[in-house]
């Protein structure tokens, strides 16, 4: 959550699931995330990958050009989804993640969110 709090300070921060509008919002209530804005793929009626969904995202995020927005995800899949609209990515490393093929090429990887932060934050 540190973390969050201190890219929040510089960065407006965009929640982006698959998962439903009722379930985001309770489970980012539990965990005490903060976001600016939370969205569901429910709101683009579609699903990530499918570029709809990123869409969302960069018209939410200000309608401008995608490769100001730095899509951050421990599945290496969503990351391509992102890249295949123009967005920067940035994997994160977790247990329970997608890792990146040997053909994946991100503008970012990081063992941990922390650290993402630090790279972008403290260069």
């Amino acid at each position: 959550m540190e973390s969050l709090e201190r890219l929040a300070q510089h960065f407006p921060l965009v929640g982006l699931s698959n998962a439903s509008r009722a379930t985001l919002t309770r489970l980012n209530a539990q965990a005490g995330l903060r976001w600016h804005c939370l969205l569901s793929a429910e709101d683009a009626q579609s699903y990530k990958p499918a570029p709809d969904v990123y869409r969302l995202a960069v018209e939410i995020a200000g309608g401008g050009a995608p490769e100001r927005i730095l899509m951050v995800a421990a599945h290496a899949w969503d990351l391509r989804g992102a890249q295949a609209l123009g967005l920067r990515t940035a994997y994160v490393q977790r247990p329970v993640g997608d890792p990146p093929l040997a053909t994946d090429s991100f503008d970012y990887h990081t063992a941990g969110l922390a650290d993402l932060v630090a790279v972008i934050l403290d260069r």
